[in-house]
């Protein structure tokens, strides 16, 4: 996984090779695309599902929750969104959801980086959006950035993980470092 992550970063340093790749890059469950134009993603309050406790969240998935210390539980169908502080940590299996996509535009960046010893990315600049089809209605929906800040995304053992909130990338890997379980 190292070795393809520096094969990537490498690829990435070309730009009409960055170009070509960066048009589709795929991380567990989630489908990261780029577009030519910055979607403009709403403001939304956070929809983060029904609020409920640990053990209740936990057993709502097939698989055992990463967590901080504290955090308030909630469940949005096949996904578990973990909230405190300033961080929302999302994770579900990866094809659970079948449909899960970001759209970046030019005013986005995305590394490639290692988290937990797994490939992840990186993503910073502008507000984007997080598209996914409910596996419940079949219907597609458009969630913007819940909090302030950037995403952390990655991959591990099936499972999808989606951090939001820090601000910098070493503030993300301490948080994603520090979460126990999994």
């Amino acid at each position: 996984a190292v070795a393809a992550l520096a094969a990537s970063g490498a690829l990435l340093a070309i730009p009409q090779t960055r170009a070509a790749i960066l048009d589709f890059f795929r991380i567990g469950g989630v489908e990261v695309q780029r577009v030519e134009t910055q979607p403009r993603a709403p403001v939304r309050p956070p929809a983060l599902g029904r609020e409920v406790s640990f053990d209740v969240a936990q057993r709502a998935v097939d698989f055992p929750l990463l967590a901080p210390s504290s955090s308030i539980a909630y469940v949005d169908g096949p996904m578990v969104n973990l909230r405190w502080k300033r961080y929302v940590l999302s994770q579900w299996r990866g094809e659970q959801l079948p449909f899960a996509q970001k759209q970046l535009g030019p005013a986005s960046q995305l590394v490639g980086v290692e988290v937990r010893g797994a490939t992840g990315l990186w993503i910073t600049g502008a507000r984007h959006e997080i598209i996914y089809r409910d596996p419940t209605t079949g219907e597609v929906v458009a969630k913007s950035r819940r909090s302030v800040g950037n995403v952390l995304i990655w991959e591990a053992a099936g499972i999808t993980y989606r951090l939001e909130g820090a601000r910098t990338l070493a503030d993300a890997r301490a948080v994603a470092g520090n979460l126990r379980g999994g």
